[in-house]
């Protein structure tokens, strides 16, 4: 993607992401629709656009290397499955080698949201175990006080959100970090690289 104009085929790509960082900034919540119309429409988009960067195989492979960090991510790091879905739904949009650069992009982002996030709620003794943590895993462990946007999820049924969220006390809902906002903020910068002519 040489050409800047064609950043403009991703803005609904940007505009969904932006939909699910509100949406998980206020009630740490990403829908399941948000995340299925994002994978639904990063595989149909090669087969009706006749000039889209990548290939439907290419969207496929993208999906499968977030899809399996994010799978990844939840056996080690406690996330929910929210996360893996919007990084899947992603994945299909950029193809394989933009995705494994959301993927580093991504976790610097969040590493620095849990280092501001802590420092403005004034816990400043966990600040460098939270970096340490989310540089390896996208978001920190419970145990470091920051969970993940989704963490604990529950994934059975057609729930829109995991059960976690729903019961979490207000304060403790303050002390999550909202996983879309790093999602979105690696996505733009992504795009940004790739229209400047990164390969």
């Amino acid at each position: 993607m040489t050409d800047p104009k064609a950043v403009v085929m991703y803005v609904p790509l940007v505009g969904l992401l932006t939909w699910a960082a509100v949406v998980d900034v206020r009630s740490r919540r990403i829908p399941n629709w948000l995340t299925l119309t994002l994978v639904l429409c990063g595989l149909v988009r090669p087969l009706v656009m006749p000039h889209c960067p990548i290939t439907f195989v290419m969207a496929l492979a993208g999906m499968g290397i977030a899809a399996g960090f994010g799978i990844t991510k939840i056996v080690l790091a406690g996330s929910g499955a929210g996360d893996m879905k919007l990084l899947a739904g992603v994945g299909a949009w950029l193809g394989p080698w933009p995705t494994l650069l959301l993927i580093a992009v991504s976790a610097i982002v969040a590493m620095l949201i849990a280092i501001i996030q802590s420092a403005s709620q004034r816990r400043f003794k966990t600040v460098a175990r939270d970096a340490l943590l989310l540089s390896a895993d996208f978001v920190s462990r419970p145990r470091a006080g920051i969970v993940p946007s989704a963490a604990t999820a529950s994934t059975g049924g057609a729930s829109d959100v995991s059960a976690s969220n729903e019961t979490a006390h207000p304060h403790e809902r303050a002390r999550t970090m909202p996983f879309a906002v790093a999602v979105l903020i690696a996505t733009v910068c992504v795009l940004i690289y790739l229209a400047l002519g990164g390969r």
